[in-house]
């Protein structure tokens, strides 16, 4: 159901950006998990999951729409989504449990909704056409997951399940675009997500190539 909402999200941007004269942006790339933040108070069981040690590097995608006010500043709305697998070898280790023991596949999503600035540098470092930008955004973040199956014996299961959960988060970013057209232009954005969870901030690295055009 996380996966429909989201491609209809997708697909409803294009329409509200050619009604609006708006540019829309759309680029997808990788996620990289980094903080120490104490998962437990997500997790129903005592065990202590590090953000960074139980799931793998992920991918990302993003949708949004952009407002130009001048040639410095542009608004803009973002849906951002990032999916990490889980690490099984670690949650072995932090349960205490020998290496082989089945470990059921799993992933750790987040879905955010973000408003933001973004202020493009006056330095051109190539051409006029290669433009830098800072960018900062803030909003709402969803976080969840499957439901982690561990076999401790041919009787028993231990089960570790994400309580899913709506907290606020930030973004800053640094990028470059290289202009393509009046209109339109190729982006590369490395960024730092951030989000105020029960155990503290959990945040990861996501890095996106992508695409602003008007339609």
């Amino acid at each position: 159901m996380r996966k429909r909402k989201l491609v209809l999200v997708v697909l409803l941007v294009p329409i509200i950006t050619y009604s609006q004269g708006l540019t829309l942006t759309f680029g997808g790339g990788l996620s990289v998990p980094l903080s120490e933040n104490n998962m437990s108070k997500y997790f129903k069981t005592t065990t202590k999951f590090m953000f960074a040690d139980c799931w793998n590097y992920g991918f990302n995608l993003t949708a949004g729409i952009d407002y130009k006010f001048n040639e410095q500043f542009t608004a803009f709305a973002t849906v951002d989504y990032s999916s990490f697998s889980v690490n099984k070898s670690m949650v072995l280790k932090r349960l205490r449990l020998p290496a082989g023991t089945y470990v059921q596949d799993g992933e750790f999503t987040t879905v955010a909704g973000k408003v933001g600035m973004r202020y493009y540098l006056p330095v051109y470092f190539i051409d006029r056409n290669v433009k830098p930008y800072i960018s900062a955004s803030a909003g709402i973040m969803n976080l969840a997951s499957d439901k982690l199956y561990v076999l401790i014996d041919a009787y028993t299961n231990f089960v570790a399940a994400f309580k899913n959960s709506n907290v606020l988060c930030g973004s800053l970013g640094v990028g470059v675009d290289v202009i393509g057209g009046e209109s339109s232009a190729l982006f590369i954005q490395l960024g730092l997500d951030v989000a105020n969870t029960k155990g503290g901030s959990l945040y990861y690295v996501p890095l996106i190539v992508g695409f602003r055009g008007a339609f």
